[in-house]
């Protein structure tokens, strides 16, 4: 089955998915224009199926406001056919983990 590609930002309640390779590229261009020096340490990957889990901290100071700091997130990457088809940020840890298929 072929999806098309999605991020799925830990805002998506507020702005959306980013769909298709366009999308994402919109995506990151989005996160450029406002936290340009937003930069991001993995501390651990694990593979799950399909999936890999990446736990990260994330620092920004936002471009507008000045209001930034660290943050800690895992990103879920979902793959089909050795490619990334799917990337799903969250603030919880345990929202990740259920959607990676290792809690209810």
């Amino acid at each position: 089955m072929h999806r098309r590609r999605t991020v799925r930002p830990a805002t998506v309640s507020i702005e959306g998915a980013y769909h298709s390779a366009s999308g994402i590229r919109r995506f990151f261009g989005d996160l450029r224009a406002t936290t340009p020096d937003f930069q991001v340490e993995v501390e651990r990957l694990e593979a799950v199926g399909q999936k890999v889990l990446a736990y990260e901290r994330g620092n920004a100071i936002g471009r507008a406001n000045g209001v930034g700091g660290a943050l800690e997130f895992t990103t879920v990457y979902q793959f089909e056919r050795g490619k990334i088809r799917r990337i799903q940020v969250f603030l919880d840890r345990d929202e990740a983990l259920e959607a990676a298929g290792l809690r209810e």
